[in-house]
């Protein structure tokens, strides 16, 4: 598994900036191990062979490399239950 380094900074910028850093971190290991396991279960599809994976707070994109056995997190983000209608 893969987070590349521009997702891992926002990552910690996220983590940061953070009211409930706890929660953030429990999101991300959340994600890391969902990924690592079971990337293809998970999340739904999207355009071009990504998936997005949303574990409140936090918000992921990612691309599953078969030949490669590898998964890659494109992107993170947080959000507020509030955003999700």
């Amino acid at each position: 598994m893969i987070w590349h380094p521009e997702v891992e900074d926002e990552l910690a910028r996220l983590w940061l900036d953070a009211a409930t850093r706890h929660i953030v971190t429990q999101a991300a290991n959340r994600i890391d191990s969902l990924l690592q396991t079971q990337p293809n279960e998970v999340g739904e599809s999207r355009a071009g062979g990504r998936r997005i994976l949303l574990v409140p707070p936090l918000g992921a994109i990612y691309r599953i490399f078969e030949a490669d056995l590898q998964v890659r997190v494109l992107r993170v983000w947080y959000f507020s239950k509030r955003d999700i209608k």
